[in-house]
């Protein structure tokens, strides 16, 4: 919760003690959902936090299937897909990141770790992005 405060949300989710549909619909429901996290199953389970018309962007996907109630889709909820990633999108994400003062959150290893390095994050144990530094 004070990692998620620092870094600017407004509200927080501990989805260990609760659904994130329930905590999204609880404050209202979202408008749009920005899935960054390549887990399905967590994934579908944001469809049902949604607003009525609310739209879940994908912008990282699992190759393993999704299951999603597809009476979630009679009220006009949407999944999209976006393949993030051109240079405009880098540029965009850039120049936003200028605007608004964003800045990055890094793990920095020097390079003679580059192999512990590369096992943080293989296995997913990488709380930000990792670095390498000669």
């Amino acid at each position: 919760a004070a990692l998620a405060a620092e870094l600017g949300a407004h509200v927080y989710v501990d989805t260990a003690a609760e659904s994130s549909a329930a905590a999204l619909q609880r404050i209202g429901g979202a408008d749009v959902i920005l899935a960054t996290a390549p887990q399905s199953e967590v994934i579908a389970g944001l469809v049902g936090g949604l607003r009525p018309r609310g739209t879940l962007m994908l912008v990282a996907a699992s190759a393993e299937p999704m299951q999603v109630n597809p009476l979630a889709f009679l009220s006009g909820k949407k999944i999209h897909g976006w393949p993030s990633g051109s240079a405009i999108d880098c540029e965009d994400a850039m120049n936003f990141s200028v605007l608004t003062g964003v800045r990055p959150k890094v793990e920095v290893f020097p390079l003679a770790q580059a192999n512990e390095a590369f096992g943080v994050m293989i296995t997913n144990k990488a709380r930000f992005r990792v670095v390498l530094t000669p």
